[in-house]
C-alpha cells in the first residue's frame, strides 16, 4: 500500500506540473495495487483520481465509468462523506458536459446527505456546484443564494483552519 499512495503522490505532482498522462498512468498503476490487495478505501481514491483526469482529458465516457465506479465503492463502504463527493464529482462531470437537470439530481443528493453527516467542506462544494448549475438553468436567484453559502462556508473553514495554524505556533 505504501507503493500505491507513492503512485498516487507522484500523480498529483504530475497533475499539479500539467502533465495529465502521466499522472493519469500512475494513478492506474495504483489502483491496480489497491484491486490486488482488496483496499477499497484506495481504490475509491484511485478511481476519482482516473475519473478527475479523464474529465481534464476531454475523455468524458471514459470520466463516468469511473466516478460511477468510485460512487458504488464508496456506497458499499458505508462511507456516506466519499458517496457524497462521489456524487458532486458526477454532478460537476454532468455540468461541463452540459446535462445541466442530472448535475442538478446528483448535486442535491450530495447536498442531502452532506447535511445529514454535517460535512462542512462537501457542503461547500456542493453550494459551489448549486450555484454554477442554477446559473447554467438561467435560474439566478437560486444560483445567488448558493453562491452566498458556498462564500459563508468556504471563509468559515478558512477561518478555521487560520485559527488552528494560529494556535499550533503559539504553542511552539
Amino acid at each position: 500500500s505504501d507503493i500505491a499512495m507513492g503512485l498516487s503522490n507522484i500523480a498529483v505532482v504530475h497533475k499539479e506540473m500539467g502533465n495529465l498522462k502521466p499522472a493519469l498512468e500512475n494513478n492506474l498503476k495504483a489502483l491496480e495495487i489497491w484491486e490486488r490487495i482488496k483496499n477499497n478505501k484506495g481504490i475509491s481514491l484511485s478511481t476519482t483520481n482516473i475519473a478527475n483526469l479523464y474529465d481534464k482529458l476531454k475523455q468524458y465516457n471514459n470520466a463516468i465509468k469511473y466516478y460511477n465506479r468510485a460512487l458504488a465503492i464508496d456506497e458499499k463502504m458505508g462511507d456516506k462523506a466519499s458517496v457524497a463527493l462521489s456524487l458532486n464529482n458526477i454532478a460537476g462531470h454532468y455540468l461541463e458536459t452540459g446535462k445541466s437537470q442530472q448535475a442538478l439530481e446528483y448535486s442535491l443528493k450530495a447536498l442531502r446527505i452532506s447535511k445529514e453527516i454535517n460535512s462542512i467542506i462537501n457542503l461547500k462544494d456542493c453550494y459551489y456546484n448549486l450555484s454554477a448549475i442554477f446559473k447554467v438553468l438561467e435560474n439566478y436567484k437560486e444560483a445567488y443564494i448558493n453562491h452566498q453559502l458556498y462564500v459563508k462556508l468556504k471563509d468559515s473553514l478558512f477561518s478555521t483552519e487560520g485559527s488552528k495554524q494560529i494556535a499550533e505556533m503559539q504553542t511552539k
